[in-house]
């Protein structure tokens, strides 16, 4: 969504009337500042009144109050298109998800937008809107950020992800969590042998961790996995390495002869 000095007041305009809702990629790229005038009569102005009224019961100062309300709420209920007492953790989870992919995006420091996060959980607590409270620290465990991934697939992830807590700094680790997870889900929507394997209850899955010689040929390579798995060079496949085929995706198709 592109706003220019010409379009944002008419976008700053809709967006708490609820007539537009925009996704996060755009709510977490402005500041909002000037929505402020818009929203005391809009829509949401009252379920934005609510929150307040509820975090200084909970003993937040006016200072946290209002940099909560603004930066979670507010999108929140802009985002869902719904009112405050209708909110859920899941809605929470998916705007924290958000704020670590914003992060992975574009390198700009999230803390403020998760600790505002963390904040707001604990007023809808408070409201009785959610039964549960905010994770009171620490990084959020593999089991539950993989929640979407199959079950086979998940256990090999998370084992995969355990074995790199040794040796890659924790960001790198998280980052990995992020795309892991985008691909199991992606091969759980997408790909039917793997939803026949997952429902069949294999697990855990066959797989094998191999290290070979960076200037390991594709040939070469092809002839390791053969000898791994066990296989006899009758399955059809091929390697794509930067956009450019390489192997045997076809009856009579060229073989793994090219270098890496």
């Amino acid at each position: 969504m592109s706003a220019g000095a010409s379009t944002r007041p008419v976008i700053t305009f809709l967006m708490p009337h609820q007539v537009l809702q925009p996704g996060y990629d755009y709510l977490l790229e402005r500041k909002l500042s000037s929505i402020r005038r818009e929203i005391k009569d809009s829509p949401i102005g009252p379920d934005l009144e609510r929150f307040m009224t509820a975090a200084a019961g909970s003993g937040f100062t006016e200072r946290v109050r209002f940099a909560t309300g603004f930066q979670v709420p507010v999108r929140l209920l802009i985002q869902t298109g719904r009112r405050s007492d209708q909110l859920t953790v899941t809605d929470l989870a998916e705007f924290t998800a958000a704020c670590h992919d914003r992060q992975e995006r574009t390198d700009k420091g999230h803390q403020h937008y998760l600790a505002a996060a963390s904040n707001a959980q604990r007023v809808l607590f408070h409201l009785g809107i959610v039964d549960e409270l905010p994770r009171s620290g620490g990084p959020v465990p593999f089991a539950e950020r993989l929640a979407e991934v199959r079950p086979p697939i998940r256990d090999t992830v998370i084992a995969y992800l355990e074995s790199k807590r040794a040796i890659c700094q924790p960001k790198t680790v998280s980052a990995l969590a992020t795309r892991l997870k985008h691909f199991g889900v992606f091969l759980a929507h997408l790909d039917r042998r793997t939803r026949s394997r997952s429902g069949a209850g294999v697990s855990p899955l066959i797989w094998r961790r191999l290290l070979v010689p960076g200037e390991t040929t594709i040939a070469e390579w092809h002839a390791v996995l053969q000898a791994t798995f066990g296989w006899g060079g009758e399955h059809l496949h091929r390697f794509v390495i930067h956009g450019t085929g390489y192997g045997i995706s076809y009856l009579g198709g060229v073989g793994f002869r090219s270098p890496l």
